[in-house]
């Protein structure tokens, strides 16, 4: 090891993946599928649970906005990070540049703020 300490992490997921993971069809992921997104999530939540639980680091889940997700999908997502104590940042940066990612910024910073476990 290079004797580096994390601080934080950050998780990036998009709903399109989400729901890829969930068994949905490549050529169906701009479409709603609420039933994929709660299959794929489980994915998500286990990688967050081994941040947070297993390396002890700050964690919070950033999840690159696309046009075509939707309110619903986005507050699912957000509603079952929320059940684990992680919060989920909209990152619009590829849509509205730097803007679209000072949330995500000004939360990274938060949580390195924090103090953690990391051996």
């Amino acid at each position: 090891m290079a004797g580096l300490r994390p601080s934080a992490v950050v998780v990036v997921a998009t709903m399109r993946a989400l729901k890829l993971h969930g068994g949905a069809k490549k050529g169906t992921l701009e479409q709603e599928n609420m039933d994929a997104l709660e299959k794929g999530i489980p994915n998500l939540l286990q990688h967050v649970g081994n941040i947070s639980e297993v390396y002890g680091l700050p964690v919070l889940v950033a999840t690159n906005r696309f046009a075509t997700d939707t309110e619903e999908e986005i507050r699912f997502v957000t509603k079952r990070c929320g059940e684990m104590g992680v919060e989920v940042i909209l990152s619009e940066h590829w849509a509205k540049g730097g803007e679209g990612a000072s949330a995500l910024a000004e939360e990274v910073v938060r949580h390195c703020d924090e103090t953690n476990r990391f051996d």
